[in-house]
């Protein structure tokens, strides 16, 4: 639906609902909703709904950061990783963040890792937050963290996630 390119730009969304977005053409078929190529986006009230791609079927994110406070990802999909959200650095110099506080992250489903949440770099703060229901073929059903950086969850609830190997709800491939 949208894609924001060559980093640099910052993009608040307030309010905003995104759904059914597909991310089918050969390429780059990266983020349902969203394809974030190294800008910093900020959601708000918002929601990112039943979409899909091969990665990231809410949003695919790389060298940005993001940040959702009292905003939604319900019932997106991949056929790769990151249900509901890809996060990954590929800029050595970049240090990214991703920020979820008051929001849930519900009911997406990946065919490989990270039914709810794929973070393959950068930092993760989930605070007052529900990751629930997501699904990953592979592991990590709710979180599948595979970056070196820290992880932090507080006054949160993760609950009703499954993943067919392992991490039903969080699996920490590298980070603390």
């Amino acid at each position: 639906v949208l894609e924001i390119a060559f980093g640099g730009h910052t993009v608040a969304f307030n309010s905003l609902t995104l759904a059914g977005g597909r991310a089918t053409s050969a390429f780059p078929r990266y983020g349902g909703c969203i394809h974030n190529n190294g800008g910093n986006l900020f959601f708000n009230s918002s929601r990112l709904l039943d979409s899909s791609a091969n990665r990231g079927g809410g949003i695919y994110n790389i060298d940005g950061d993001l940040s959702f406070t009292t905003s939604t990802l319900v019932g997106n999909s991949a056929t790769g990783s990151g249900g509901g959200i890809r996060s990954v650095c590929v800029n050595a110099n970049a240090n990214v963040a991703l920020t979820i506080t008051n929001s849930t992250i519900a009911c997406n489903i990946a065919t490989n890792d990270g039914g709810g949440i794929y973070i393959g770099s950068g930092t993760l703060i989930i605070s007052d937050s529900i990751v629930s229901g997501n699904s990953a073929i592979d592991d990590g059903g709710g979180i599948f963290n595979t970056s070196r950086e820290n992880m932090f969850i507080t006054h949160s609830t993760i609950s009703s996630n499954s993943a067919t190997n392992d991490g039903g709800g969080i699996f920490n491939r590298e980070g603390t």
